[in-house]
């Protein structure tokens, strides 16, 4: 007997326009995410490069509506990604989209509760977690320019507010950060230093 075909049910990457997508703000989740930190206003201004990556790295979840006219779709995950380009893009916008196929309303719940719960647990960066950033951020030329295409950190003030911290704050974190980090280094250095040239590699045993 033929296995049973699970084309349908696999999830599709589609391309859609923003204004083809709606969501329940009255849902659990929502609300959930309206009052976390992620979502409202405090959110750092995002550059175009990082919408880019955004959309496939935080890619948006939508399930198709029933009914007739022209295709809508239901939001299921990706609110950040969401709110982030409907604040710096048009509605026309055309964006990339995970369409669920065929999923149950308990497959939905949990992409729900992923995105909503879950994936902020997963990426939680304590302060010690935001001082080592901001450090790695300051120290290494490559890096900041790389975020700074991607986020306005060019200089230690834009740092401190995406970071959602003061500049003084951000000073006294990174230098604890930095001397605990020489400390270490200074601590594993070896103690006795071998020079090549005490060996004669010619010299036949």
């Amino acid at each position: 007997m033929a296995g049973k075909d699970t084309t349908a049910s696999r999830p599709a990457l589609i391309s859609l326009r923003l204004s083809d997508i709606e969501f329940d703000s009255t849902s659990s989740s929502c609300r959930l995410q309206a009052s976390l930190r992620h979502i409202p206003q405090a959110i750092p201004t995002v550059t175009q490069q990082a919408l880019q990556v955004l959309e496939l790295a935080q890619p948006l979840l939508v399930v198709a509506q029933e009914g007739g006219g022209e295709q809508r779709y239901r939001l299921i995950g990706g609110h950040r990604t969401f709110q982030l380009l409907l604040e710096q893009e048009p509605r026309s916008r055309r964006t990339w989209a995970i369409l669920l196929t065929n999923a149950d309303a308990l497959t939905l719940s949990r992409h729900a509760a992923f995105d909503a719960v879950v994936s902020k647990l997963l990426q939680r960066p304590d302060g010690k977690d935001l001082a080592i950033i901001a450090a790695a951020v300051q120290e290494n030329k490559i890096l900041r320019s790389d975020v700074s295409s991607l986020l306005p950190v060019a200089t230690d003030n834009e740092l401190a507010a995406a970071l959602g911290i003061s500049r003084t704050t951000l000073h006294r974190q990174t230098e604890a950060v930095k001397n605990t980090s020489a400390k270490l280094q200074d601590e594993h250095k070896p103690k006795e230093k071998i020079n090549l040239d005490d060996f004669n590699l010619d010299e036949e045993a």
